[in-house]
Parts: structure tokens; sequence; C-alpha cells
């Protein structure tokens, strides 16, 4: 019995240490993710401001007569905002980080993984050391208050 006790001891701490680990990463993952999502606010909403740039200048274009002088200035500002619309947006889908996610959900499982083992070998420990004991307590303190 002092053996499977000793074994269960060194599982746990084996567990222990497992479970910490996973643990900080699961802790790095979700920092990463908080960033991320920071990111991709402040991405967001450059994009959306480029957006609008785009649709008020072609908007503009659209009531602007092609005949008119202004028409090819406007015309230039387009296509302009049109680049800066694409550059935006391939650098919010670069900077994009939607595999953090991903990451941070599995690190979560794989935490929840291993405290429950860790929380199963602390219960099998205890009913080790609870059988190992057994009522010999009870009859201990019964046989010390009889003498007392």
């Amino acid at each position: 019995m002092q053996n499977k006790i000793n074994e269960l001891k060194l599982k746990l701490v084996t567990l222990k240490n497992e479970y910490k680990i996973i643990r900080d990463d699961a802790e790095k993952a979700f920092d990463d993710v908080i960033i991320a999502l920071e990111h991709d606010y402040s991405y967001r909403t450059i994009l959306e401001k480029q957006i609008e740039i785009c649709k008020n200048i072609n908007k503009t274009l659209a009531e602007t007569s092609k005949t008119d002088d202004k028409y090819q200035v406007i015309n230039m500002t387009a296509i302009k905002e049109k680049y800066n619309l694409y550059d935006s947006l391939k650098t919010y889908n670069r900077l994009r980080n939607v595999k953090s996610y991903e990451i941070a959900e599995e690190k979560a499982l794989l935490e929840s993984d291993a405290k429950e083992k860790v929380l199963s070998c602390q219960s099998d420990l205890m009913g080790a050391l609870m059988e190992f004991n057994g009522d010999r307590s009870d009859k201990l303190i019964d046989e010390a208050n009889l003498i007392v």
C-alpha cells in the first residue's frame, strides 16, 4: 500500500508540473489574443475610415460631370484613395491574427484536461491514504481517552 501511495505522490508532482507549464502557455495564448483583438480594433478602425473616404470621393466623382475642370483631379484622387484602401486592406489581412484565437481555445482545453488529471490524482491519493489509515485513528483516540 505504501508503494501505491508513493507512486501517487510522484505522479501528482509530475502532473502538477505539467499543469503549471500548460497553464502558463494558456495564459500567454490569452495575452496574445488580447493583443490581437486590440490590434484588430485599431486596424479595423483605419480600414473603416478608408472605406468611408473612398465612398465619399466616389460619390463626388459620380456627381461631377466629365466635362467639369475638377473631374480629372477628383478622378485622380479617387484612384489614389482606392490604392490606399487596397494597401490598408492588405495590411489588415496580413496583421489580423485569427490563428491566435484557435490557439487560445486549444490551450484552454489542454489546461482543463491537465487540471482534471491533477484533481483525479489528488482524489486517488486521498483515497489511498484514507484506506491506508483505515479507522485506526478513531480507535487510537478512543484508547487514549480511556487511558487519560
